[in-house]
């Protein structure tokens, strides 16, 4: 048996200015913990410091499972303190200064971590990735995490072909909603893997999952009967796992990989280690990674980034990629962060800023 652990990456979440020309506010923790505890909305003051600075208006910025877990200290990063929270959002370039955006280009930060729960900021151009301004601006908000991580899993690992198969957990889930619906377009089979509700809740998931197009929709426990065989004797052995909850459910997807087959695990919801029997290693021969978008952007070129965005761009548009997003105001961000830390949740929450 082996568990994997996550290591430790350094990077700066962007501070407020302490001089102003212009008063907006942001969504700050000057120490590691609760959110409801150490989260406050501070006026913030913006300065330009240079003539080549764009001042960036934000449109809006989801509510992640990361972001919680930098406020609480317990992510793969640190930062210097006080910070202003949030990873991803999107703005709207309000001043170019002597950059070359434009006034009304849409933008999301070039790295992770940026503080994006905020009402503006100024930055150098440097700082920031121009988007397309075509598509709903909750799904522009998003657009740098969950669509990239399930665009990056199934580029990346498991060499998939058209017609294979990915078994994934926590299908539901932001991520797992992408990943679904990037494969379909792409001709991938998925088995999606749920946790158990009551009788008419899980109903209602299905049926809201089969709505964006998922197929092969099963609980944790019809995971593990006899019968898994037989409902999917149809589709070839999965070639890819993705594990998103780890403990026995990890386990249990991992069993179901073809020989040579692949896990790749890009969270810990259950806060447990992944234990794999020896055999399932030595003589199915499965490698098993991990996946962490922060690193990929690091090491990703302009190009490739770039190149990934418009393609999911492109999938929004033609609506084969469809999500749930619920707005909420900034000023409702005590209950916005509790919702979003609740269990059985499929719908991501938004903080419209502007």
């Amino acid at each position: 048996f082996f568990f994997l652990m996550s290591g430790l990456l350094r990077f700066s979440i962007r501070r407020f200015s302490v001089s102003s020309s212009v008063f907006g506010n942001a969504l700050v923790f000057k120490e590691y913990g609760s959110p409801s505890r150490v989260l406050k909305l501070e006026d913030q003051p913006s300065t330009r410091s240079s003539d080549s600075q764009v001042f960036v208006k934000m449109l809006a910025a989801p509510i992640n499972p990361a972001d919680i877990n930098i406020i609480q200290g317990n992510y793969g990063t640190s930062t210097d303190l006080p910070a202003v929270a949030g990873n991803e959002g999107v703005g709207v370039v309000e001043e170019s200064g002597s950059s070359s955006l434009k006034k009304g280009d849409w933008v999301i930060p070039s790295q992770p971590g940026y503080g994006t729960w905020r009402s503006d900021f100024y930055c150098e151009s440097s700082e920031l990735v121009k988007i397309p301004n075509d598509i709903p601006v909750e799904y522009a908000a998003g657009i740098s995490s969950n669509p990239c991580t399930a665009y990056r899993l199934l580029s990346d690992f498991g060499n998939l072909q058209k017609g294979d198969v990915v078994i994934q957990n926590a299908a539901n889930s932001s991520v797992g909603q992408c990943v679904t619906q990037i494969a379909k377009a792409r001709g991938i089979h998925v088995i999606n893997v749920i946790r158990s509700r009551e009788g008419k809740d899980l109903d209602k998931l299905k049926q809201k999952m089969k709505d964006y197009g998922a197929e092969n929709i099963i609980t944790e426990e019809e995971l593990v009967t006899p019968e898994f065989n037989s409902t999917f004797k149809s589709l070839p052995k999965p070639k890819l796992a993705i594990n998103l909850v780890g403990g026995s459910s990890a386990t249990n997807i991992a069993k179901r990989l073809d020989n040579h087959g692949t896990m790749v695990t890009i969270g810990g919801m259950s806060k447990k280690p992944i234990l794999v029997p020896t055999g399932a290693l030595i003589f199915k021969d499965l490698t098993f990674r991990g996946f962490w978008m922060t690193r990929w952007i690091e090491q990703a070129s302009t190009e490739d980034r770039s190149a990934m965005l418009s393609d999911i761009a492109s999938l929004i548009k033609d609506k084969k990629l469809k999500l749930w997003y619920e707005s909420v105001p900034l000023n409702s961000y005590a209950e916005a962060i509790a919702r979003a830390q609740s269990s059985h949740k499929d719908t991501k929450l938004v903080f419209k800023l502007n």
